[in-house]
């Protein structure tokens, strides 16, 4: 009964804005075809464009209700405008024959392409949610592991009433710590959840991508508890189009991922330089390798490889892989025999 409702309202669905859509299209058609028989000083095509018109409506609009509209006023639109005597209703037998012979093309044209849309929007949202679970999934671990230490902190703060100030400030500063982890792995589910569906309205504006780099490293180093950075920036200014806010989250990611799998003690290398028309950012470590069988899998949640296994994704890489390629950069991960590396690019002008 559910299922019968919901086709039925999506058969008969439309908006005023897909109205207006419908119009347009049917206008600019009927002066397309009046120009072109001017010119060509002929109308058979007329049919034809007015064929092409119910198609674009019917690709444009949601539902079928409007495409059928089309297809029946585009049969008497083509009688009145482009058969002869011209502007009137033609109700001859071989008229009337040949204009059944359209409103059925007109007909069957919408149905299918109607149809079509239709399918592509239930996979499209299959996609989506898949990628939700997906997402969740590889994100359990972030979420569990802050919620586990908050919860241990502030059950000792209950429960033992012999704890000295230093104690108590250590314990209340690891649940802040938690906190923040736990806001940054909520910030990238939200964020990746919109870009992989495509539902991220980017807002790109012209930066210098080397003080960008540097106002996040200035934040990873403000932590003395965080590895020290090691940065190589060209002298060369370099200048990307790119979200701001989008591009600083991937920045934060990919240090606090490099920042808890490198040695203690150790330095993280981050090394900008222009390759072509890209600017190109390597990020090194030494420490604990990238666990991936296939290094393009690892960030890739919309894969549908058995080779992923989502106990292995890092959501911080996951969010950040998909920042960088919403600007239309490249991602790459590789394991080396004495360090890791991250490498990826972004389009620069000029």
């Amino acid at each position: 009964m559910k299922a019968t409702k919901k086709t039925l309202h999506y058969i008969f669905s439309f908006s005023l804005k897909d109205c207006v859509v419908t119009l347009l299209w049917i206008i600019a058609h009927t002066l397309i075809g009046i120009i072109c028989g001017h010119l060509t000083h002929g109308y058979a095509f007329g049919p034809i464009i007015y064929l092409h018109c119910t198609f674009v409506i019917a690709l444009t609009t949601k539902g079928y209700i409007l495409g059928c509209i089309s297809a029946v006023s585009t049969v008497f639109l083509s009688n009145f405008f482009f058969s002869y005597p011209r502007l009137t209703i033609s109700t001859t037998p071989d008229d009337s024959l040949s204009y059944l012979v359209m409103l059925i093309a007109g007909l069957s044209v919408v149905i299918v392409t109607s149809t079509y849309q239709r399918m592509r929007e239930a996979h499209r949202w299959s996609t989506v949610n898949a990628l939700c679970v997906k997402l969740i999934r590889a994100a359990s671990h972030d979420l569990r592991t802050p919620l586990t230490s908050i919860s241990g902190a502030t059950t000792a703060l209950m429960e033992e009433n012999n704890l000295s100030d230093d104690a108590k400030k250590n314990l209340l500063v690891a649940c802040h710590d938690e906190a923040d982890n736990l806001i940054r792995t909520i910030e990238n589910l939200v964020v990746s959840s919109k870009v992989l569906s495509g539902k991220y309205a980017m807002n790109k504006t012209d930066e210098i991508v080397d003080e960008v780099l540097s106002e996040i490293i200035g934040r990873h180093c403000s932590n003395p508890d965080n590895p020290a950075v090691v940065a190589s920036i060209p002298q060369e200014i370099l200048i990307a189009p790119m979200d701001v806010a989008l591009m600083k989250q991937a920045l934060t990611n990919l240090l606090a991922f490099v920042s808890n799998h490198a040695d203690c003690g150790s330095e993280i290398n981050i090394g900008l330089t222009r390759d072509g028309k890209m600017a190109k950012f390597v990020i090194s470590y030494r420490g604990e390798k990238i666990k991936c069988s296939t290094a393009g899998l690892l960030f890739d949640l919309g894969s549908t490889d058995k080779r992923v296994d989502l106990k292995n994704v890092s959501l911080e890489l996951s969010s950040a892989a998909s920042i960088i390629r919403e600007h239309d950069g490249t991602f790459n991960l590789e394991n080396k025999s004495d360090c890791s590396e991250i490498t990826f690019r972004i389009p620069i002008l000029g």
